[in-house]
This record gives C-alpha cells, sequence and structure tokens, in this order.
C-alpha cells in the first residue's frame, strides 16, 4: 500500500547514516522522527502484516536507544 512505502522509507531512512547517528546521540528531532514513524505504522489499518514488521523494528530502535 502507498502507506507501506511511505513508512518502510522512514524506517531505512531512521537505521541508515546519518540518522541512526542522531537517534543513538539522542538527537530530539531524530527522536522525533522515530516516534512520528513508531506512531504512523501502529494506527496504519492496511497492510497490517507488513506495518507489523516494520513496527517491530523501530519499536526495537527505541527500545535499545531510548535516552
Amino acid at each position: 500500500s502507498p502507506a507501506t512505502r511511505l513508512r518502510l522509507a522512514e524506517c531505512l531512512a531512521l537505521i541508515s547514516e546519518p540518522l541512526v547517528d542522531e537517534v543513538m546521540d539522542e538527537n530530539p528531532g531524530a527522536w522525533r522522527a522515530l516516534r512520528t514513524t513508531e506512531q504512523a505504522l501502529r494506527a496504519q489499518q492496511d497492510d497490517r502484516t507488513r506495518a507489523n514488521v516494520l513496527h517491530q523494528l523501530i519499536n526495537r530502535l527505541i527500545e535499545d536507544y531510548e535516552p
């Protein structure tokens, strides 16, 4: 779905340099982007199987690096 494609692009950006470094360094802007993507994936109604996989990825990043 278009929503899943958008969330996938956001996830790839968040787990790639330089954004992942900013997440690890507790940059507020990077964390806002991470939280926004997490909320969007949680709320997504269509394509739940793929959205759940992406949500697990983002949740793991949050668990590992949450300030």
